[in-house]
């Protein structure tokens, strides 16, 4: 079967158009993945294009006591309905097609990929998109990161300085709170950020003002992680260190 190619801007429209219309039936979901940076870091999309970062499905998430039922019943009437060869289980993931063939993804709960990530009392601080902490954790989590991955952070990091709040800002006590509790997903983070910022940031299609912005926000996001207090848990972990895995593996997924 032929894969259908849409542009970025039809993509989009309709991601916007679910998501708000969602606000007002009562449905809460919030952007994620690639569609969420192109929407949240609109700004700055003369840097997707630039990457050649574009668009094939879109991802949203909500909390696990939303009703499968419901999110079925409120996907109907936007037009899209799950695909016969539908297999995943509805606690974790449900599936969506419109009849053009656009694919949607909705995670219910904590996102579990190369490391977890808790969407609980989160998805309110935000709209349309999850926050920004998030979705730069959500693409800090990758073991083996992507270009494509690092596309994503570059404009993200180009847009949005780091604060300690979540208003158009990457919230670095957040993220250092996770952090400080997880050691796993700390030790693949940290290491994909100091990867970032020595290689990819040469790699990418930056002028040196971009990379300068970017490298500055990648310090205040790592200062913010080693002075973050970090728990006994933490700490045990540390000890062991990568002579055990610390990370999940998980089949390949579009981001």
């Amino acid at each position: 079967m032929t894969k259908v190619e849409f542009s970025d801007d039809y993509i989009c429209d309709e991601a916007l158009r679910i998501v708000t219309e969602a606000e007002k039936e009562q449905v809460l979901l919030r952007l994620f993945g690639a569609c969420a940076f192109r929407i949240h870091c609109s700004e700055r999309r003369d840097l997707f294009d630039r990457f050649e970062r574009h668009l094939s499905d879109i991802d949203f998430v909500t909390y696990k006591r939303m009703a499968p039922d419901k999110l079925e019943l409120y996907f109907r009437k936007m037009g899209f309905k799950s695909p016969v060869h539908y297999v995943w289980h509805a606690d974790t993931r449900q599936m969506f097609d419109n009849d053009a063939g656009l694919h949607v993804d909705v995670f219910r709960g904590d996102v579990q990929f190369c490391h977890t990530i808790s969407f609980e009392g989160r998805l309110e601080q935000d709209f349309p998109t999850i926050p920004l902490a998030e979705m730069l954790l959500e693409k800090l989590q990758i073991v083996r990161i992507t270009e494509k991955d690092m596309k994503d952070i570059a404009v993200l990091f180009v847009e949005h300085d780091v604060g300690a709040s979540d208003k158009e800002t990457i919230n670095a006590k957040r993220i250092a709170g996770v952090m400080a509790d997880d050691w796993g997903f700390y030790y693949t983070a940290t290491k994909n950020l100091e990867k970032f910022k020595l290689e990819s940031l040469q790699a990418l299609d930056l002028n040196e003002n971009e990379v300068s912005i970017i490298g500055e926000r990648i310090e205040k996001i790592l200062a913010a992680v080693e002075l973050e207090p970090k728990s006994t848990r933490w700490k045990l972990r540390a000890r062991v260190g990568t002579r055990k895995k610390w990370y999940n593996d998980v089949d390949e997924v579009a981001r």
